[in-house]
């Protein structure tokens, strides 16, 4: 029971938000709460430590003592929903994220390195193996916080890190506890290979970590150490998947599919899901950097195998095709987040870069204003103007346009269709992807 001079406090870190509606995420559980304009006021006031009596008297309502009584009452549901605490040491930060963007950049996708301790061969990036700390190929980390230090003035509250190998670095821990002090929720991607039970205790017990993302692309060890281009990378690879999971770490498997592996799709999925108990997501060879030289896959195998696994409905007679008119790709390129690459220049994503083309450099971060590169340069303005010729199509709440990267490395165009995620959908039906070229 609170009482009004009981100290109350944020049950761990709060991000809360004004913009584009009142909502709080909590970085313990990832959930998202949404607040009415009076709760986000209560909130704010609570900040990171008050009791109801200072509350009552930031609020002005001393004297009311209806509106007091409410409070009250609303303050123990907070404490029963886990939002507050009366326990100092459960007691976290408030950060309140300002959005000063227009349109909202929610994310920046960040590659710190192209440096890596693999050679895969689908290595969209071409990353090198030798690794130097003086390379060009790495973003300096007073760079890094400058960088960051613009997005969260800005109010950017999500960073996606990847390599190369971020853990290569010896900053890596330096750059995940400067994302944490400015309240960025991370993914993490890597290779697992280098995981040690230091960085296994850190990742678990960051809440700024949302998950984990590690690469694995067969159940057969030679397979996928060919493929990954290290001996020894599937059993490592495996006992970091573990690791995590067992320290509490959220783990998402990624797996490249290929000619050499699109027939064990079934057995992968039995043993990411039964054996080793974790998520993953499954997605063809984009032909981009080495990638570019590798054989594609066949796309009516690739449905079917989905199906059977069940990652994709075996009809689409019961599925919304309500069309809105309006969508914004799942990823958000373009729309609510940026890539920055390891030389520093902020682009579209890791495949609609100028590795691609020269054309997609929208400045860098050296001597660039962030905001004023999201808001003005010409290239995101049209490119948001640019929608998948398919979006008129029942399926488009669905596939929300799928990879505008494949769709323009397999084109050349930003408005055309994403040829594998179209295939999927019309292949459901027993139709072509012809519709829409």
């Amino acid at each position: 029971m609170i009482n009004m001079e009981n100290m109350i406090y944020p049950n761990g870190d709060l991000l809360i938000f004004d913009k584009p509606d009142y909502r709080i995420i909590d970085t313990v559980t990832k959930k998202v709460r949404t607040l009415n304009r009076v709760s986000y006021a209560i909130l704010i006031g609570v900040d990171s430590g008050t009791t109801p009596h200072s509350l009552v008297t930031k609020l002005g309502i001393e004297g009311d003592e209806e509106k007091t009584t409410k409070l009250m009452t609303f303050l123990q549901d907070l404490e029963k929903a886990l939002i507050l605490t009366k326990t100092k040491e459960k007691g976290g930060k408030l950060f309140k994220k300002n959005i000063k963007t227009n349109p909202i950049l929610e994310k920046l996708f960040i590659e710190v390195t192209t440096q890596c301790n693999f050679y895969c061969k689908h290595c969209y990036s071409s990353c090198s193996r030798t690794y130097s700390h003086e390379s060009s190929d790495e973003i300096a980390f007073n760079e890094i916080e400058n960088l960051i230090c613009q997005a969260d003035e800005v109010g950017v509250y999500k960073v996606d890190i990847t390599g190369g190998e971020l853990f290569l670095r010896n900053d890596a821990i330096a750059i995940m506890d400067l994302l944490s002090k400015h309240a960025m929720l991370m993914n993490i991607f890597t290779n697992g290979y280098l995981l040690d039970n230091n960085l296994i205790k850190y990742l678990s017990s960051n809440n700024f970590i949302r998950s984990v993302f590690i690469s694995l692309d067969d159940i057969d060890p030679l397979t996928h150490d060919n493929f990954r281009g290290k001996q020894g990378a599937w059993e490592k690879t495996i006992e970091s998947i573990l690791n995590l999971k067992n320290a509490g770490t959220n783990v998402i498997i990624n797996t490249t599919i290929r000619p050499e592996n699109i027939k064990n799709i079934s057995k992968m999925h039995s043993f990411f899901n039964d054996e080793l108990n974790v998520d993953y997501r499954m997605a063809p060879i984009l032909p981009a950097g080495r990638g570019e030289k590798l054989e594609s896959i066949d796309l009516d195998l690739f449905t079917q195998e989905l199906i059977c696994i069940g990652k994709v409905p075996s009809n689409l007679n019961n599925i919304s095709r309500k069309d809105t008119g309006q969508y914004i790709p799942n990823c958000g390129i373009g729309n609510t987040m940026l890539f920055v690459t390891s030389s520093g220049q902020l682009t579209l994503c890791p495949t609609m870069s100028p590795r691609e083309n020269s054309s997609f450099l929208l400045g860098d971060i050296y001597k660039d204003s962030l905001r004023e590169v999201w808001e003005t340069h010409p290239l995101l303005k049209e490119f948001r103007k640019n929608k998948c010729v398919g979006g008129q199509c029942q399926y488009i709440n669905l596939c929300r346009g799928g990879c505008r990267s494949r769709a323009y490395i397999e084109s050349g165009r930003f408005d055309t269709i994403d040829p594998v995620v179209c295939h999927l959908f019309y292949g459901l039906e027993d139709n072509t992807v012809d519709a829409y070229q």
